[in-house]
């Protein structure tokens, strides 16, 4: 039997209900400027396993097909089935509405999207954040989520206008109620809406 280690659990329900605090309207009532597919590889960590100081155990692989396997219901035999809501589609979107706010969900329809604010400079690099609080079942709480990289822009000949192409960069989330850690790499693939 495949387990997922609770970070895989943690980005699953992160990414299927929106638990932000209450400051965090997505898009403050604006529509996303963009709507990306996104890839996602990494590692995921088990903090709560305790053995000797160095050795490497509760590691566990993330990568879109893991991803997929759970949200579409094929991985019946993990143990996180209980606790994501299934999509049939098995993706995950990232949502830009601006230079300091994006989101992610499981859906391009703009429906549950978990949402960070930060700072976007005019080069592309950015530094996003999310604070999650309360949960599914109280099994997650207390998440912070920071999401950096860089955002290739389109050339729109406008200073005041930032129309994102591409965008990359690395999620790492931690959660010490779950005892969790995990590191992404997060690219985007297809442009879902525009």
């Amino acid at each position: 039997m495949r387990r997922l280690l609770p970070p895989t659990l943690a980005l699953l329900l992160v990414a299927t209900v929106a638990w932000a605090l209450p400051a965090l309207v997505a898009g403050d009532g604006d529509p996303p400027i963009a709507i990306f597919e996104l890839s996602v590889k990494g590692k995921s960590w088990a903090s709560a396993i305790l053995v000797n100081p160095g050795v490497k155990v509760g590691i566990g692989k993330v990568d879109d097909k893991l991803i997929a396997d759970v949200l579409t219901g094929v991985d019946l035999d993990d143990y996180s089935v209980d606790y994501v809501d299934k999509d049939a589609g098995g993706k995950l979107y990232l949502y830009y509405y601006s230079r300091e706010q994006m989101g992610y969900a499981t859906n391009a329809d703009g429906v549950d999207v978990t949402l960070l604010r930060g700072q976007c400079a005019s080069d592309g690099t950015f530094w996003m954040y999310g604070f999650y609080a309360g949960g599914f079942a109280t099994l997650f709480s207390n998440a912070d989520c920071m999401f950096s990289g860089k955002i290739k822009w389109e050339n729109t000949g406008n200073p005041e206008l930032y129309v994102p192409l591409k965008i990359k960069g690395t999620l790492y989330f931690v959660s010490e109620d779950i005892t969790t850690g995990m590191t992404l790499k997060v690219k985007t693939k297809a442009l879902a809406s525009a």
